[in-house]
């Protein structure tokens, strides 16, 4: 029989390991972080695809159409306040055709980051 007095004695600074899982974790987070930012960039794809549909909707004016004298004969207490906006913009080709360039080329040299850069 063993006396339990007699039995070695563990030193306090060697505990026992413990049950370490930072190389885990550093693993789940990098998955974490590349899914997050592959999820982002397909985001960005799939906005990147409708605006510039949008954008060639509106160059060959096939989201407004064109208007015809027969718009212009309605007054505008027929009209809703879209329906009054949808019309002047169908009235104005033009209008049209900058507003879908504009969507299509977001960046141009004048205009970037949402202000003209002479006016910095």
């Amino acid at each position: 029989m063993s006396d339990p007095s007699s039995s070695p004695v563990v030193p306090s600074s060697a505990a026992p390991p413990s049950d370490d899982y930072s190389a885990e974790k550093r693993i789940g987070r990098l998955v974490a972080v590349t899914l997050g930012w592959w999820a982002h960039g397909g985001v960005r794809l799939l906005l990147a695809i409708a605006l510039l549909y949008y954008g060639f909707a509106k160059i060959v004016l096939g989201q407004f159409g064109v208007a015809d004298m027969g718009d212009a004969l309605v007054t505008q207490g027929e009209m809703s306040p879209m329906g009054m906006l949808w019309r002047m913009v169908a009235f104005s080709p033009l209008f049209q055709v900058l507003g879908g360039s504009r969507r299509l080329a977001p960046h141009s040299p004048c205009c970037g980051e949402g202000r003209c850069r002479w006016m910095r």
